[in-house]
């Protein structure tokens, strides 16, 4: 019988282990080229099927454009997600306001800034290239361990170093474009308590792109940047970006990354073709339309600027995020439910 018992506690003690939550610190910066430069300083916490992220961000506006950006969509503040893996639901928390809205997990498009969210349909890339007329001329991808290794936050890290490259056209117009990213990524493997972590992120992580219609690997939209893709998308109207890394081939190559990133430092470069047809595109903007008017004024203060820059490709965006402080133990359950006094209202 006493064997048993403890037995019994050995068993609860593993399983308890086996369930521990995560608790990540961590801060970003993204550098948006004529928008300025937005900072978020984010707690993420995760237990089983359940995530919960409260960011607080500060976005540092550049000249006119970015000013009117700060007050249009890029509101400092307090802000929350929690994402509901086993009812299939995601929550949007304002805490400035005390408010949160609820909207459903579904499979998502990631041609970023090409078009709408796909309603739950099972779209291929192919299919999403084809409505959307882009045709990929080229497109590589690569990852490279550097043998380099330095200690970072305590964290004894190796260097890895990930590019790719998309070359498009636009069968309508013809136009050609390429689409460029590289990023420096640090990664730790050392300690039990960053592998128990690794492991609760990476279930929840493989869940939770099941669900988003795609595949992936610990870190990779922070990796790729795919975030700050559709963020651009929505800055440049007609300018997102076409690369797709949802493919299985961009995930096998992604998985020569070993152990827990630590800092990830990208730069994502677009070069957009400058054609009479794109003036003639400018002339029929509609005022309605917020994004299409903040493109056209930026592509007329971007086409300014570049006669005043020295030679020399600027970055589109760039982004830096790192880790400042990780922790493991349980969350309790109250966490991943919306705050006590926050007001419901419609998505």
């Amino acid at each position: 019988m006493k064997r048993f018992l403890a037995m019994s506690v050995i068993g609860i003690f593993l399983l308890g282990s086996l369930s521990a939550g995560v608790i990540k610190k961590s801060k970003t910066s993204v550098k948006f080229k004529g928008f300025g430069k937005l900072i978020t300083t984010t707690t993420n916490k995760i237990q089983g099927d359940f995530q919960r992220e409260d960011s607080k961000k500060e976005f540092e506006g550049e000249g006119f454009m970015g000013k009117m950006m700060a007050k249009a969509f890029m509101q400092n503040g307090n802000s929350g997600q929690i994402v509901d893996l086993q009812n299939d639901k995601q929550y949007e928390i304002n805490h400035s306001q005390k408010e949160y809205s609820v909207r459903p997990l579904e499979k998502i498009d990631w041609n970023m800034g090409q078009g709408k969210e796909a309603q739950g349909q099972d779209e291929t890339v192919e299919s999403r290239r084809e409505k959307s007329n882009i045709r990929v001329i080229r497109q590589e991808f690569k990852v490279t361990k550097t043998g380099k290794e330095k200690n970072i936050n305590g964290f004894d890290c190796q260097k890895y170093v990930v590019k790719g490259v998309t070359v498009w056209e636009n069968t309508e117009t013809g136009e050609q474009g390429t689409d460029s990213l590289s990023t420096i990524v640090w990664t730790t493997e050392a300690g039990r308590k960053i592998k128990n972590a690794q492991r609760e992120e990476m279930e929840f992580q493989k869940k939770h792109l099941k669900k988003l219609g795609m595949e992936g690997v610990l870190g990779q939209e922070d990796i790729l940047g795919t975030r700050w893709m559709g963020m651009f998308g929505s800055m440049n109207k007609g300018q997102g970006s076409h690369s797709d890394f949802s493919d299985s081939r961009f995930v096998k190559e992604m998985q020569k990354i070993k152990g827990y990133p630590v800092v990830i430092n990208g730069k994502y470069f677009a070069i957009r073709p400058q054609k009479e047809k794109r003036k003639e595109r400018e002339k029929n903007i509609d005022i309605t339309d917020m994004q299409s008017v903040f493109g056209g004024l930026m592509g007329k203060a971007m086409k300014k600027g570049k006669k005043k820059k020295p030679a020399g490709r600027e970055a589109a965006f760039s982004f830096r995020t790192e880790i400042m402080k990780i922790e493991t133990g349980n969350v309790p359950a109250s966490e991943f439910q919306p705050p006590q006094g926050y007001t419901k209202v419609e998505h």
